[in-house]
C-alpha cells in the first residue's frame, strides 16, 4: 500500500500505455472468448488507473502510510490513512488538523511526504516554552535535554536567543512537597528547596541545614555560595543562594512557600496551547518566532523524537498535499481522525 501511495505520475502513465497496448492486441482475437474476457479485463483495468491515478488520487484521496514515531500516539507506524485532498482547494488549514506535505525542499532535500499536526497560522507568533520549576508561580529554573548553545543548532532559528537552561540530558525532575531533586543528568544530582523567611538557614563548611534538617552535607569537597539563583533562566526578581561542591552546583535554596514543576508546553500570542494529544511535553526551548503569511507551523504529536517546523521553519501553504481523515488499516484502530 505505500508504494502504490507515492507511484509517481511518470510511472502511471507508463502502465496506461502498457494497458493501451495489450488492449489493442487483444482487440485482434475477438473470436476467442478467453481473448474477449481478457480485454474487458484489460479496459476495465484501464479505466480503472486512469480514474485514480489521474483523478482521485491528484484531486481527491489518497493512500498515506505511517513511516516513524513522530505522531504518537495520535497515529502508529505502519497505520494508513486516507487523506482528503479536496478540502485545502475550498478553505485554508485549520489548528490541530492533521495534515500531509511536502517539506520546504531547500530545508529538507529528503524527497518525501511528512505528516504532523497544524499548530501555528499566518500571522501568529510561536514559542516553545521548556519544562520550568517555579518558586511561588514565579520561573526559577528553565530545564532542557541540551545545553542552550546545543538547543541552538537544533533549532531553525540558529541566530535566535534561547536564553538560559538547565541541561538535565536524560535525566528527571521528581518534586516532593516543597523540594526537588534534579537526578540522572550528566553531572551530579541537584536539590532544589524552598525556604521561608523566618526559617534558620545554616551553610557550613560541610554541610547546609534549614531549621537543624540537614539538606546537603560532603565529606571531601569544599562547600561555597552564591546568591545569583537567575542563572538558568529564573527569575532576578527571585531571592536565594547556589551551593556548590568544588565548584559543582549541588543544592538551590530559594525564598518562598512553594515549589512546583510546570511542563514544557507551545505559546500562540503569548498564550498556552492546550494539548492532550501530546505523547511527552518538549525537552527543548524554541525562541518567539512570527509565521510569515501564507505558511504554517506543524509539530508531531510525539514533540521530542519529531523532525518538525521547529527544526526546520514554517511550512509554505502549497506544500500542503492534504488533512488525514480516515484511519483505514490496521481494522482494529479503524476510525475517523479529527482535530481535537
Amino acid at each position: 500500500m505505500e508504494w502504490l501511495a507515492n507511484v509517481s505520475i511518470k510511472w502511471v502513465l507508463v502502465w496506461i500505455g502498457a494497458l493501451l497496448l495489450l488492449r489493442a492486441l487483444l482487440l485482434r482475437g475477438r473470436g476467442w472468448s478467453f481473448s474477449g474476457a481478457v480485454r474487458e479485463f484489460v479496459e476495465a483495468a484501464l479505466v480503472a488507473v486512469v480514474t485514480v491515478f489521474l483523478l482521485v488520487r491528484p484531486f481527491l484521496v489518497q493512500a498515506y502510510f505511517i513511516p516513524s514515531e513522530s505522531m504518537h500516539s495520535t497515529l502508529l507506524e505502519s497505520d494508513r490513512l486516507l487523506v482528503n485532498k479536496i478540502l485545502y482547494r475550498l478553505r485554508p488549514p485549520h489548528r490541530k488538523e492533521i495534515v500531509v506535505f511536502r517539506p520546504p525542499e531547500e530545508r529538507v532535500p529528503e524527497m518525501k511526504d511528512y505528516i504532523k499536526r497544524v499548530i501555528g497560522l499566518p500571522g501568529e507568533t510561536i514559542e516553545v516554552v521548556p519544562k520550568r520549576l517555579l518558586a511561588d508561580g514565579r520561573t526559577l529554573m528553565r530545564i532542557t535535554r541540551l545545553t542552550a548553545s546545543q538547543g541552538m543548532r537544533e533549532n531553525y532559528q540558529t541566530e535566535a536567543e534561547i536564553g538560559f537552561t538547565f541541561p538535565l540530558g536524560m535525566g528527571r525532575v521528581v518534586v516532593s512537597g516543597n523540594t526537588a531533586v534534579l537526578a540522572g543528568g550528566p553531572g551530579d544530582d541537584l536539590r532544589v528547596a524552598v525556604y521561608r523567611p523566618r526559617d534558620a538557614v545554616r551553610v557550613g563548611p560541610h554541610t547546609v541545614t534549614v531549621n537543624g534538617k540537614t539538606l546537603l552535607s560532603t565529606v571531601w569537597g569544599k562547600i561555597t555560595t552564591r546568591t545569583d539563583v537567575s542563572q538558568w533562566g529564573g527569575d532576578p526578581e527571585l531571592e536565594g543562594r547556589v551551593v556548590y561542591v568544588d565548584a559543582e552546583p549541588r543544592l538551590i535554596l530559594v525564598r518562598g512557600e512553594k515549589l512546583t514543576l510546570d511542563p514544557g508546553h507551545v505559546l500562540v500570542d503569548g498564550r498556552r496551547l492546550v494539548e492532550p494529544y501530546v505523547a511527552e511535553d518538549p525537552e527543548y526551548a524554541m525562541p518567539p518566532m512570527e509565521i510569515p503569511e501564507d505558511q504554517y507551523f506543524v509539530m508531531g504529536d510525539n514533540r521530542n523524537r519529531s523532525f518538525d517546523s521547529h527544526a526546520w521553519g514554517p511550512l509554505p501553504r502549497s506544500h500542503i498535499l492534504g488533512r488525514a481523515d480516515f484511519l483505514f488499516w490496521p481494522p482494529h484502530r479503524f476510525r475517523l481522525i479529527q482535530a481535537r
